[in-house]
């Protein structure tokens, strides 16, 4: 009746608030309804959830609570409305929502929880429980994005930002959109190059070399200019900049800012300048192109599209390490450091 989970009761840095705590495993399911009880084997890390843990107010949310919300595992118990292909035994992957984790405290840093059907994707026969833990979030990503991008075959897109969980799925994606006739150019640092060039980019810029980014992109790419720029980092400058070598009328997509994690006030700072980059007319000094702040959340038919790609070897989800349970803070100061190439993840199982 009771279960090993991570949670906390006051914000602040994971290492100071987070326990590791017994409680009990959730009530039954109602047998009316579209939830599955799940048995969790894998807890992925997302990118922001530290930043959640540490500067979103508890007046503002339910405490105590768990942290994430990525997993895979296998179902226990399923209501009577379920999705179709999922019973008692099936392989899951998925998602718990960001209301859930709000109102309810509800998080996936457990051994048990409840879900629903609609949020998760079936794990293919050929792939295993580890492999598929972190795909729903990188996967829903990168496909929603290529779903609103503009790139055609043959196109050349800069992804920034290449080597890190989504980057590296935004590269493959990018790849089997503009075909072996187009360029997929990604920037990250160069221990990482083979690894981005494995997964379809033809060219990695280190963007430790360069004092300038912007400066580099316009020396590269001014004469031949860019169809698209995919920024997961959030660069500064590379925008305001990018006339200098992305095409006119051609899109610039940002989707995030890694600084914007460190505080509550460079979120704020990163949000206020997307908001003035989006909505500036180009008369009162904004910059003449397209930008795009863009976030995505899976849905039923994008994870049933990843599982399937998956199953035909079209893309891959990285895992750059996996800690046990007893080990989460370890989990946590590697997503902080912003080095993980692919998703980090806790084995709950074991």
């Amino acid at each position: 009746t009771m279960q090993k989970a991570w949670q906390y009761t006051q914000r602040g840095d994971p290492n100071a608030v987070l326990q590791l705590k017994r409680i009990p495993i959730p009530s039954e399911i109602p047998h009316n309804s579209s939830k599955l009880f799940i048995k969790v084997s894998y807890a992925a890390f997302n990118s922001g959830t530290p930043f959640l843990i540490s500067f979103v107010p508890t007046w503002f949310r339910k405490t105590p609570a768990i942290p994430e919300l990525e997993f895979s595992g296998e179902v226990l118990k399923v209501g009577s409305k379920v999705r179709e292909g999922i019973s008692v035994g099936t392989r899951v992957y998925g998602f718990l929502s960001l209301k859930s984790n709000i109102l309810y405290g509800e998080g996936t840093l457990c051994q048990y929880i409840v879900a629903e059907s609609d949020l998760v994707g079936i794990v293919p026969d050929n792939l295993s429980l580890e492999e598929v833990a972190g795909l729903s979030g990188v996967g829903c990503t990168a496909l929603q994005t290529m779903q609103i991008s503009r790139l055609k075959e043959g196109d050349s897109v800069l992804i920034n930002g290449a080597s890190g969980g989504v980057g590296l799925m935004m590269v493959q994606f990018a790849r089997l959109r503009v075909g072996e006739s187009g360029r997929v150019i990604g920037i990250c640092s160069s221990k990482n190059e083979q690894l981005v060039k494995s997964v379809g980019a033809d060219e990695v810029i280190d963007y430790q070399k360069y004092e300038s980014l912007w400066m580099h992109l316009n020396q590269v790419f001014g004469d031949n200019q860019l169809d698209e720029i995919i920024d997961i980092v959030g660069t500064e400058g590379t925008f305001e900049n990018s006339p200098l070598y992305l095409k006119e009328g051609k899109q610039y997509l940002v989707l995030g800012s890694m600084n914007s994690n460190e505080s509550a006030w460079k979120f704020i700072k990163s949000m206020g300048s997307f908001l003035r980059n989006s909505v500036q007319p180009r008369w009162l000094g904004g910059t003449p192109r397209d930008f795009r702040f863009f976030s995505s959340f899976p849905t039923l038919r994008s994870l049933d599209e990843l599982s399937e790609m998956s199953r035909e070897g079209k893309i891959k989800c990285f895992v750059d390490s996996v800690f046990p349970m007893e080990d989460a803070l370890m989990g946590f100061e590697r997503v902080k450091s912003k080095r993980a190439t692919g998703k980090v993840l806790i084995n709950v199982r074991e």
